[in-house]
């Protein structure tokens, strides 16, 4: 089996972990007796790897949640959870894999998932350059950002981890350049809705005027009631006319740390009023 089908097995192997006890995993490595292409020593390979991972989700989801804003892994879809927790395991922990090569294979495994699940027709995931990617797209009616927070300076707090700096800071591409890519896409009246930091609010605004996306929401989000904003969400809409509201403020959780019920609505649960 080649690597790239040994890691579609450890995917596998590792998206049950959310249906089963570890205990049960022993009676789910049986399916690996219809794959014919899987030899014991694949087999070994799969399952060596899958309990490393196991035994180190811990330390994994930490990592992520470190890095990410207003998502944590709890919350996450347990599809991208899983390619997330794979990547992460093969950049720390495995130095005979690349970070490039953990990351491009992170990105094919979502591709082959799309096509087993028969969604090519509904989601298409392109990796590249967004200044490059954007020349060769049709227009859009929806784009939605989550870019990269931090502007790069001499005070900057950079991460060691190349991949993890560019995910956190304007190295590859700033704010100004994620606006105009936005607005070189969009259809009139198109819609643009960012998530960024409501530090950047009137960088954002004044970058959106100068693109011909005029704002048109703008929400304040707060992890807690009494505490500072820490997420700030802004909807525009290209060439579109003046107007803006500011929209009442989400609270994400409560005091005892449990999501809001306007949170919980939005994951889909039902709310008893």
């Amino acid at each position: 089996m080649t690597r790239r089908g040994l890691r579609e097995q450890v995917f596998k192997m590792l998206f049950r972990v959310e249906f089963h006890n570890v205990e049960d995993m022993p009676e789910q490595m049986n399916m690996f007796e219809e794959v014919e292409e899987c030899s014991e020593k694949d087999k070994e390979y799969i399952s060596n790897k899958f309990h490393n991972i196991v035994e180190k989700i811990d330390e994994i989801d930490a990592a992520i949640n470190e890095v990410s804003e207003g998502w944590k892994t709890r919350r996450m879809g347990k599809v991208d959870l899983t390619l997330i927790r794979l990547a992460v395991y093969e950049m720390k922990y495995e130095d005979d894999i690349p970070v490039k090569v953990a990351i491009n294979e992170a990105v094919e495994l979502a591709k082959r998932n799309i096509q087993m699940n028969d969604l090519e027709e509904q989601i298409e995931i392109i990796h590249g350059d967004i200044k490059e990617v954007v020349k060769n797209l049709p227009k859009a009616q929806l784009i939605v950002c989550n870019p990269p927070f931090f502007k790069v300076g001499e005070d900057s707090n950079l991460n060691e981890n190349e991949y993890l700096t560019i995910a956190r800071h304007e190295v590859k591409i700033d704010l100004e350049g994620i606006i105009s890519s936005a607005a070189y896409l969009l259809d009139n009246k198109g819609r643009f809705a960012i998530v960024h930091r409501p530090d950047r609010m009137i960088d954002i605004l004044n970058l959106m005027q100068k693109y011909d996306i005029e704002p048109k929401r703008i929400r304040f989000v707060y992890p807690k009631m009494n505490r500072e904003s820490h997420v700030l969400l802004v909807e525009g809409m290209y060439k579109g006319k003046k107007g803006i509201k500011i929209e009442s403020p989400l609270y994400a959780h409560n005091d005892d740390g449990s999501y809001s019920n306007e949170v919980r609505k939005m994951f889909g649960e039902k709310i008893d009023e």
